[in-house]
C-alpha cells in the first residue's frame, strides 16, 4: 500500500501507572484498509491480511487473545491463558492516522488456495472510555465543564489497573461552570458526549499522543483552502430533508421527572417569518436543572435552523483536498451542480472516511454537520 504501514501493538496495563506499549510485529501486505476521523465519537479503522503470512510473534499474540487455551511447549499440553490487550497502529507517511487503537474484533473468512483472510476491526483510543464508568456517585457543583470532563476520565484511571494511557494534564478551564450529578455506573463515554453537547459546551477528542483535548469548537475554517467540486467529487450523494424533526422554528425540551417537571422553549424569529411555526419536542432523562434544559432546547433549535442536508460526497484526492488536508471539525466547501444549478455548502465536517485500494489509491468520503 505504498505510504501505509500497519503494526500490532501490545498494551500492557500497570496496577498504579499508565500502561506500556510494545510493538509486536508488522502486518505484511495489508489490504481492505479504511480509516475514519469522526467528530465527538470514537474513530474507526479496518484492515485485512492473509493470516498465514503474519509473523509468528503476531500470530502468537492474537492466539493468546482469542483462545481459551494455548499449547505450552514446556509441558507438552494445553494451558489456560489470559487475553492480552492488543492494538493496531496505522501510519500514513509516518503519521499515525485516526482510528489507530484497540482491536475490538476479528473476522476469519475464506480458506483454500488463497488462505484465510483475517480482518481487524479497530477503534481509536476514545473507545476505551466506553469501558469506564463512574466508580462512585459523582457530584459536581458549579465546576468548570473541562474539569468535570477530565475528572470523569481520571476517576477511572486512578483505580487499580484502570489507567488507559489517556493524559489529561493539558486540560485547561473553559470558563463555563456546570452542575452535574452522575450516579455510580454511569458510562464515562456517554456522559462526556452529553456534557459537550449543550449550549456553550465543547468538542472533545484524544490526539495521537493520547492526550485528552477539549475545545469550544474543534477545527478551523478551511473554506478558502479546501473545496470539493467537479474536479474531485465522483458521487455527491446528496439527501435533503424538510420533514418534521429535520427543521424547526420552535423547540420544546422537557425532562422526565414527574415530581420536578421542567420545560424550556426556544424560537427562531427568522425561520418563523420565512417558514411558519414548525415545532419539535424532545424529552431528556436525568435533567434536574433548568439551565441544563435551556441548553438542550437551544441546541434542538440550532440543529434544525434549516433543511437537513445529508451530503456524503465521495471524492478522489487532489492538490489542496487530499486525505490529510482537513479533519473532523474543520469547515470546508462543497460546490457542485446536482441538475438544478450550482449548489454551495460551507459546513463543518462531521466525519471523514478514507478507503485505500490495494494499489494505494485513496477515496475520501465526507459527512457534514
Amino acid at each position: 500500500m505504498g505510504r501505509y504501514t500497519v503494526s500490532l501493538v501490545r498494551r500492557t496495563p500497570k496496577q498504579n501507572d499508565p500502561p506500556s506499549f510494545e510493538e509486536v510485529g508488522p502486518i505484511p501486505a495489508p489490504s481492505g484498509l479504511s480509516w475514519s476521523d469522526l467528530l465527538n465519537q470514537e474513530n474507526e479503522a479496518t484492515v485485512s491480511c492473509v493470516a498465514d503470512g503474519l509473523p509468528e510473534s503476531v500470530k502468537e499474540a492474537i492466539r493468546h487473545q482469542i483462545s481459551d487455551m494455548v499449547f505450552d511447549p514446556d509441558s507438552g499440553g494445553f494451558v489456560a491463558v489470559d487475553p492480552p490487550s492488543l492494538e493496531l497502529w496505522i501510519w500514513r507517511d509516518g503519521v499515525l492516522v485516526p482510528g489507530s487503537g484497540p482491536i475490538v474484533g476479528y473476522q476469519f473468512q475464506g480458506g483454500g488456495q488463497e488462505g484465510i483472510t483475517l480482518t481487524f476491526n479497530v477503534r481509536g483510543p476514545e473507545y476505551l472510555l466506553r469501558f469506564a464508568y463512574a466508580s462512585t456517585d459523582l457530584d459536581y457543583r458549579n465546576v468548570d465543564q473541562h474539569a468535570i470532563a477530565a475528572d470523569l476520565v481520571d476517576q477511572w484511571q486512578a483505580l487499580d489497573w484502570g489507567h488507559m494511557g489517556i493524559d489529561t494534564s493539558g486540560v485547561v478551564p473553559s470558563g463555563q461552570t456546570r452542575t452535574r450529578f452522575y450516579p455510580r455506573g454511569d458510562n464515562v463515554f456517554q456522559r462526556l458526549v452529553e456534557l459537550g453537547e449543550v449550549r456553550g459546551g465543547f468538542d472533545w477528542w484524544i490526539d495521537s499522543a493520547r492526550a485528552l483535548q477539549l475545545a469550544g469548537q474543534k477545527g478551523d475554517d478551511r473554506t478558502g483552502q479546501v473545496t470539493l467540486d467537479r474536479r474531485n467529487v465522483t458521487s455527491p450523494n446528496l439527501h435533503v430533508s424538510l420533514a418534521a424533526g429535520s427543521i424547526a422554528s420552535v423547540a420544546l425540551a422537557l425532562n422526565t421527572d414527574d415530581e420536578n417537571p421542567l420545560a424550556a422553549e426556544e424560537e427562531n424569529p427568522d425561520l418563523l417569518a420565512s417558514a411558519g411555526r414548525l415545532g419539535w419536542v424532545e424529552s431528556f432523562d436525568g435533567v434536574t436543572e433548568q439551565g441544563t434544559l435551556d441548553d438542550y432546547a437551544e441546541r434542538l433549535l440550532r440543529d434544525r435552523d434549516g433543511p437537513l442536508v445529508g451530503a456524503q460526497p465521495e471524492a478522489i484526492p487532489v492538490a489542496g483536498a487530499d486525505a490529510m488536508s482537513f479533519e473532523a471539525g474543520d469547515r470546508i466547501e462543497m460546490a457542485f451542480d446536482p441538475g438544478v444549478g450550482l449548489v454551495v455548502f460551507r459546513r463543518r465536517v462531521l466525519a471523514k472516511r478514507v478507503t485505500v485500494s490495494d494499489d494505494g489509491n485513496e477515496t475520501i468520503g465526507v459527512e457534514f454537520v
